[in-house]
């Protein structure tokens, strides 16, 4: 069944819809289908929505991460807010309110299912026609829990090292050569004798 609701997805191509309603013309077929092909083999959760909020468009990758993170399956027409659980849907609501009066959001969001936790990221940013009208908005979401990761990881190892440094009583001194900028560790303060103000 899940294949075939996959299938079905990719096989009405709701983008060809979405750029017929969003821009008042018809692509020509050949970009259509790169267009198809380039939606639907991105990992990133794309989805449309047009101005009253309404989904007009989405890839596979959003069908997949919605049915398996939220157990629904979107379909075009669905509102942004019966797409999120309903601790979400006033935050979303706003944000893409603010986004269909032409600011672009950024919302990052931690979802946990099954001891599992996913960090997503999403661009909101408002969709325009060839007149520079706002007709709907675009939402760009990846999921950025290993680079979340990483930097958690990283953080933690330059605050064991700082500490350890520290702890050492050996100075250490920083020098930007881009910027001319200078940093003294305290341990280097302390060593030799300087405060601040001496080494500004």
């Amino acid at each position: 069944i899940f294949g075939y609701k996959i299938s079905n997805v990719i096989n009405q191509n709701p983008f060809s819809t979405d750029i017929i309603a969003l821009t008042g013309a018809a692509p020509a077929k050949d970009s259509m289908n790169t267009l198809q092909l380039l939606l639907n083999n991105t990992e990133e959760i794309v989805l449309v929505f047009d101005t009253h909020l309404n989904n007009t468009t989405f890839n596979k990758a959003a069908f997949t991460y919605i049915r398996n993170w939220l157990g629904k399956d979107i379909h075009q027409g669905m509102n942004v807010v019966d797409i999120v659980p309903a601790y979400m849907q006033e935050r979303v609501s706003l944000l893409y309110r603010a986004a269909l009066n032409g600011c672009a959001q950024l919302f990052e969001e931690e979802l946990k299912k099954d001891g599992a936790s996913t960090i997503f990221l999403s661009n909101i940013k408002p969709a325009y026609n060839n007149e520079g009208e706002i007709v709907g908005v675009i939402s760009i979401t990846q999921d950025v829990t290993e680079k979340r990761r990483k930097e958690k990881e990283l953080k933690d190892i330059e605050q064991r090292w700082r500490f350890a440094f520290e702890k050492s009583n050996h100075g250490l001194w920083e020098w930007n050569l881009e910027s001319g900028v200078v940093n003294y560790s305290e341990s280097y303060k302390t060593l030799h004798g300087f405060t601040d103000a001496d080494l500004q």
